[in-house]
Order: structure tokens, then C-alpha cells, then sequence
């Protein structure tokens, strides 16, 4: 259940002075958007005051605005759709997916799209108009439905083809992961192809261990043009990152280590955070095979984000005193990050944090002990 934007009135005078004052002191402490976040109690539009903010420097992040919702549920899955909409999994009791849904940021207003008991999985196209998902509706294998989220209609169903770690290529294509390899499908014509092994490649190699109870898929990432994935493969000790062509030419190791998170960036380079050759930060990986390997920080680094324009970067990083800290910078893949801003003091544990297609809001969703929370920054040009 959201909770709703409305606030009650509070009686001003001893009781306003002493929130004021505390206001005043934490704004002081961890900066002026996370007071007015957190003095505001959340639940509405914040819009900071440019007289009260330090002028910005040139090339510096600057949070013009800021939302709070709370969620007593939590809100499983959640991706953006657009700037001010989230989708995600809707159940009942927290229990079992039973459809999936989409939360405004604008009135917080819930609208269901799709309402299936047999429901397990679903994922939106990169320009938000549809939605794959897939249900059991008896024993037998799944069923694939592909939506359209605009005119909130079904499209086509097909018999099978639900994956792990599945992603949409585009607003008809989708790739998941099968006990062969990776396996493209095309809606439109309900044609598939396998595109990459990764089971016989990977051990091929002695990357991982063949038998290891924990070597399994872990991720699956597309390239920003679509034209190849990315799937991270773990033993439970460390990780072997594939890179293969959708049109099956190629098929290559990218990155090996401890690795936490990674990010396509064009032209076949990868930013992996993690831990390389000893070392312990973000690194850009490029060269033919993946053996140009630059660290651009030092640190703990995880849920990397890249804008569309791959020119800002969002991820968390473990503070000294060990707390999770949401930051963003300037990314510039040959000189590294750069105008460097913490955006959230000790979100909680996040789930999903993404760019919309400009690049200046970023949302960042977050699970507590009480639900989820959701926060969305509006930031300047």
C-alpha cells in the first residue's frame, strides 16, 4: 500500500521552532537537498530554495528538486517509464506476483495494467511503450505475453520462452537466459535463436569451476546499440564477464575478478566496479580482447547507472564509517569521474537506480525493514 502525499497540519509554535531549529542543525550536517528530504518527512515535492543553496560551480550537480514516496510493500522489479511513472510487480500481501502495476511520482496515484495469478516475471522496452511478461497458468511450460503499454492491450502469446535475467532488445525482441546459452526472441515473427553458450565457453577456458554448485548465471546486460549482451558468470568467489554479438560473429571474455557491478558502454568498453588484478575500485575495460584495463577510482562502488548520453554516472560508495552513500558524477571514459556529489546519505539497500533519457532525473529505489522507498531527483541542466 503507497501512502499518501497528504500531510496533516501540526500546530506552529513551540513544537515548529524546535523542528525548524533541528531542521537547521541537519542541514548543516549532511547538506541542504538531504535536510529538506529528510525535515520534510518526505511524501511530497520538495523544491529547494536557490537563495539558501551555495551558488553551483560550472560542471557541478545541483538537485533542483526532489520526491519522496513511501511504499509498505515492497515495490519488486520497479523500472522507469518515463520521467514521473514507475512499473513493477503488484501482489497481494507481499506474497505471490499477482500483476504488475505502475506508481506516478507526480500524485502517487497506482494504476494496474496486468492482473494474472500465474504471473513470475515481465520487463518493459527501453522506450517504455511495451511490456514482455510471462505466466504459469497450470503445470505445463509458461506462456510469453507481449503488451503494449500505450494502448493497454495484448499483442501476441507465445508457448514457452520464459528465461532468467531476461531483458528487452528492443520494443519486439527479448533475450534470457536457457540451459544452452542465451537465447534471442522476436515477438513479431516468434522466431528464436540461441546468440551465446556460456556453459561450455566459460569452462572451455577453466575460468570456473565445472562442478561448483555456485557457478551460475548472475547478470545479463545489452550494449547501448543492442547489438550484443553481456552476461556475468559466477562461482561464488569470483566472475568471468562474456561478451557476445546478437548476429552470433563473436563471443570473447571481457573482464574476470571480484566483481560487483558492470555497465556496456559504446563502442565495446565496460565499466566494472569491483575487485581487478589486486585492486579495488571503477575501472573502464577495453582493448579487442578486454586487455586494456583502466581504474578511474578507488573504492567500493555498486548499482552503477550511465545516462544515454554515457556523460553521468550514478552509483553507491561505502563511506568510512562503512554506510552506503548515493553519489553522481561527470564520467568521461579517458580521464575518468569528475565533478563528484553525494546525492543521498545512506539510502538503504537499492534495488533500482536509473537515468531517464536525458539524463537529468535520476530514481533511486530502496527496500527497508517498513517497504520500499523511492526518491527521484530533478537536476539542472
Amino acid at each position: 500500500m503507497i501512502r499518501s502525499g497528504r500531510k496533516p497540519s501540526l500546530a506552529f509554535p513551540r513544537v515548529g521552532l524546535l523542528l525548524l531549529l533541528t531542521g537547521t542543525i541537519i542541514a548543516a550536517y549532511w547538506g541542504i537537498g538531504e535536510a529538506y528530504l529528510r525535515f520534510a518527512g518526505g511524501d511530497r515535492t520538495i523544491l529547494l530554495d536557490s537563495e539558501t543553496t551555495a551558488a553551483a560551480v560550472p560542471g557541478d550537480f545541483r538537485i533542483v528538486s526532489a520526491v519522496k514516496r513511501h511504499s509498505d510493500d515492497p515495490l519488486d522489479g520497479a523500472r522507469m517509464l518515463g520521467d514521473d511513472k514507475l512499473l513493477f510487480f503488484s501482489g497481494e500481501e507481499n506474497k505471490a506476483r499477482t500483476g504488475i502495476s505502475t506508481l506516478s511520482l507526480t500524485d502517487n496515484t497506482i494504476e494496474e495494467l496486468v492482473n494474472s495469478p500465474g504471473l513470475f516475471d515481465g520487463f518493459a522496452s527501453p522506450d517504455g511503450t511495451k511490456l514482455v511478461y510471462f505466466v504459469y497458468n497450470d503445470k505445463s511450460s509458461p506462456t510469453t505475453v507481449w503488451y503494449d503499454l500505450t494502448d493497454r492491450r495484448e499483442l501476441a502469446r507465445l508457448d514457452g520462452g520464459a528465461g532468467f535475467c531476461s531483458t528487452m532488445l528492443d520494443d519486439s525482441r527479448y533475450i534470457g537466459l536457457f540451459k544452452e546459452g542465451i537465447r534471442l526472441f522476436d515477438m513479431k515473427t516468434g522466431e528464436n535463436r540461441i546468440i551465446g553458450k556460456w556453459t561450455e565457453d566459460l569452462f572451455r577456458q577453466g575460468l570456473l569451476r565445472k562442478y561448483s554448485f555456485y557457478a551460475k548465471p548472475f547478470r545479463l546486460k545489452v550494449s547501448p546499440d543492442s547489438e550484443s549482451v553481456y552476461l556475468q558468470v559466477t562461482d561464488g568467489r569470483s566472475s568471468a564477464i562474456r561478451f557476445s554479438a546478437l548476429d552470433g560473429s563473436e563471443s570473447m571474455q571481457a573482464a574476470l575478478g571480484d566483481i560487483y557491478d558492470f555497465a556496456p558502454l559504446n563502442g565495446g568498453r565496460l565499466l566494472v566496479s569491483g575487485r581487478i588484478n589486486g585492486s579495488e575500485g571503477l575501472f573502464l575495460i577495453s582493448g579487442e580482447r578486454g586487455d586494456r584495463i583502466v581504474r578511474l577510482k578507488e573504492g567500493f562502488l555498486t548499482n552503477l547507472a550511465v545516462d544515454a548520453a554515457q556523460k553521468k554516472i550514478a552509483y553507491t560508495v561505502r563511506s568510512s564509517e562503512g554506510r552506503p552513500v548515493l553519489s553522481v558524477a561527470a564520467l568521461d571514459a579517458s580521464k575518468g569521474l569528475s565533478a563528484e556529489t553525494t546525492v543521498y546519505s545512506d539510502p538503504g539497500t537499492i534495488t533500482t537506480l536509473q537515468w531517464n533519457g536525458e539524463g537529468t532525473t535520476l530514481v533511486c529505489v530502496a527496500q527497508g525493514l517498513e517497504g520500499s522507498e523511492v526518491y527521484q531527483f530533478r537536476f539542472s541542466p
